[in-house]
C-alpha cells in the first residue's frame, strides 16, 4: 500500500520541527553578562577561565553567557551596563577596575561580580551592597616581587618604575611599592606616562639612572610591555613586571596573580550569587598568593642567578 504524498510531507514537517526543538534546546531563563574593559591577554585569560568554569552551571540552569567588550572606554562600559535588563540579566561580571567602577556607578539591582581590580575599596566597590569580587594586587604581590628581585640581583639598589597617574589601580600599587621598597634596601625612581607611545623613551631615560625596572598592575605598561622590555634589554637592565601573561613580550620576570585560578574562583562565587540571589557574607576577597614566572637565561645573561630555593608557585619561562 502506497503512502499518500500529503502524509509524507506531514511526516517530514514533524521531523523537522522535532529537530529544531532538539537543536534549540531549553529556552533561556536569563543571562550572565561579562563586561570586559578591553582586549588584553590577562583579561582574555580571566574571561576564558571564568566562562569555562561557569559553563556547566549555566547550561544546567538554562542561562546564556553574553560577552561584551568596552573597547578600553569607561563610558562604553557604563553604556553596556545601562543596557543590561534586570528582568533578563542574573549577574554582571566586570573585568578590570574601569569596567567595575563604571558598572558599579550605574544604578541597577543586578548583582556585580568583579575581577582584575587592584583596589576595590579605593575604587568605591566595597561600599556597594550589590558587589563582590577578588582583588588582584596587594602588598603580598609587591613584597614577593621585590624579594625575588633582590634574590636574583643582590646588588640592585636603584629601581625605576613607570606608571599612568590616571589609573587608580596604579596609584594604589605605587603607594605599596613606595612603602615596601625601603624594607629591601631599594630606592624607587618613578616616572609617569599617559600614552603607550611615551613608554620607550621614558624607559630608555630611566634605564640610564637605575639598576632595574619594576612595574606592577598598570594597564598602560602592560599594553606596552614590549617597548619597556626592548629598552631594558638595550641597556642590559632587568625588567620585572606584575603581569604574568606579559612575559611573552620579553620581561626578565613577572610576579602576579594567576588569572586562570581567579576565573575559577569567580565562577564559584557567581554560582553562589545566582543560586541564593544574595551577595556572599565575605564578598571582597583579598589578593591570592602570587605566582613567579622567570626567564632564567635572561637572568644569567644580566649577571644574576636564580635562588636554589624558590617561593611557592614559581616556574621557569618559557
Amino acid at each position: 500500500m502506497k503512502i499518500k504524498p500529503l502524509i509524507i510531507v506531514a511526516l517530514i514537517l514533524c521531523a523537522t520541527a522535532a529537530l529544531f526543538i532538539l537543536l534549540r534546546g531549553k529556552p533561556s531563563k536569563g543571562q550572565i553578562v561579562v563586561i570586559k574593559y578591553a582586549t588584553h591577554p590577562a583579561l582574555n585569560q580571566l574571561e576564558e577561565s571564568f566562562t569555562a568554569s561557569i559553563q556547566g552551571f549555566a547550561s544546567n540552569n538554562s542561562l546564556t553567557i553574553e560577552h561584551w567588550n568596552a573597547g578600553g572606554s569607561r563610558q562604553k562600559a557604563k553604556q553596556l551596563a545601562e543596557s543590561a535588563s534586570p528582568s533578563q540579566v542574573k549577574l554582571l561580571v566586570a573585568l578590570a577596575t574601569p569596567a567595575a567602577q563604571a558598572v558599579n556607578d550605574t544604578p541597577s539591582p543586578i548583582p556585580l561580580l568583579y575581577g582584575a581590580v587592584a583596589d576595590p575599596q579605593g575604587g568605591g566597590l566595597t561600599s556597594s551592597s550589590r558587589t563582590a569580587g577578588i582583588q588582584n594586587a596587594g602588598s603580598n604581590v609587591v613584597s614577593t616581587a621585590l624579594q625575588f628581585l633582590k634574590a636574583t640581583f643582590p646588588k640592585v639598589t636603584n629601581v625605576g618604575t613607570i606608571y599612568n597617574p590616571n589609573e587608580p589601580n596604579s596609584l594604589f600599587v605605587q603607594k605599596i611599592i613606595g612603602e615596601q621598597a625601603p624594607l629591601y634596601g631599594i630606592r624607587i625612581i618613578a616616572r609617569q606616562v599617559t600614552t603607550v607611545s611615551q613608554l620607550k623613551v621614558t624607559a630608555e631615560d630611566l634605564c640610564a639612572q637605575v639598576d632595574a625596572i619594576y612595574c606592577s598592575n598598570d594597564n598602560l605598561v602592560n599594553l606596552g610591555a614590549a617597548a619597556v622590555s626592548a629598552a631594558a634589554k638595550e641597556s642590559k637592565k632587568p625588567f620585572f613586571i606584575g603581569e604574568l601573561n606579559s612575559m611573552e613580550y620579553g620581561p626578565t620576570a613577572a610576579v602576579g596573580v594567576d588569572y586562570t585560578e581567579m576565573g575559577q574562583d569567580m565562577a564559584v562565587m557567581a554560582e553562589e550569587i545566582i543560586k541564593t540571589g544574595k551577595i556572599p557574607a565575605n564578598p571582597h576577597r583579598p589578593t591570592p598568593v602570587p605566582h613567579i614566572w622567570f626567564d632564567e637565561d635572561a637572568i644569567k645573561s644580566l649577571g644574576g642567578s636564580v635562588p636554589a630555593i624558590l617561593p611557592p608557585n614559581s616556574k621557569k619561562y618559557p
